[in-house]
């Protein structure tokens, strides 16, 4: 006798309804992602010149950071996938910044920072809640990865446990992947993973949750060792 919620199907197949509800929300996930990686991948191909950020590139390796860093956390495979799924698209709010704003070679000043950076992430949010189901989970770490753990970050100023775990690995992968590779602003160059590592697990400022910094300081300079191996680290324009 079939069980509620239970067709011909799920049964031949050994999954119930909430397997198969989950199955599809899956593949809804990936198709999302993987259409928003190839308009960032396209986007980023458009713009690029000598000294461009290459903002695809640096989601792709920040998703790697994030994903190592849940899983040395003890997460589950399911909530890594989806961390590092939200690596792969946390910048997509970036794609209405013009080039010349991006590639600039010197700080932004105030006025340019609060038009065009601060928006990024929570218009991001916005775009990936607006495909409905299959964004609602991804739209979190997206909104919250440049919120701080002592407050002070954006865009809406969240603090400690308030900042969604998502959010609190987006957080230091985005940071180690930024600091580590070439950024047209900084004059010195990229930092040395063990050098970015260490000031991880200082924190002076109070970014990042304390119970992860320790973590990722710990795994993310052999990410970038592996990153560099197959040639995605970019030391240089």
């Amino acid at each position: 006798m079939a069980k509620k919620g239970e067709t011909i199907v799920t049964k031949l197949l050994g999954l119930d309804a909430k397997e198969i509800a989950r199955q599809y929300e899956d593949g809804l996930r990936l198709a999302l992602v993987k259409m928003t990686r190839g308009i960032m991948e396209l986007w980023d191909h458009s713009m690029q010149n000598g000294d461009s950020c290459c903002v695809f590139q640096h989601n792709e390796r920040t998703a790697d950071y994030a994903f190592m860093l849940a899983q040395n956390m003890g997460w589950s495979k399911d909530d890594c996938v989806v961390v590092a799924e939200e690596g792969m698209i946390h910048d997509m709010g970036k794609l209405i910044v013009p080039p010349s704003v991006l590639n600039y070679p010197e700080r932004l000043d105030n006025e340019t920072w609060e038009r065009y950076i601060i928006p990024h992430p929570k218009l991001a949010s916005d775009v990936i809640l607006h495909t409905g189901r299959a964004g609602k989970r991804l739209s979190v770490g997206v909104a919250q990865h440049h919120e701080r753990w002592r407050g002070g970050g954006y865009t809406r100023k969240l603090r400690g446990k308030r900042i969604h775990p998502d959010g609190r690995v987006l957080a230091l992968a985005d940071c180690f992947d930024a600091a580590t590779n070439h950024r047209p602003y900084e004059k010195n160059g990229p930092k040395k993973p063990e050098d970015m590592a260490e000031e991880i697990r200082e924190d002076p400022y109070g970014q990042f949750d304390p119970k992860m910094r320790a973590v990722a300081a710990d795994c993310f300079p052999e990410v970038y060792r592996m990153l560099d191996r197959i040639g995605l680290v970019r030391r240089s324009a």
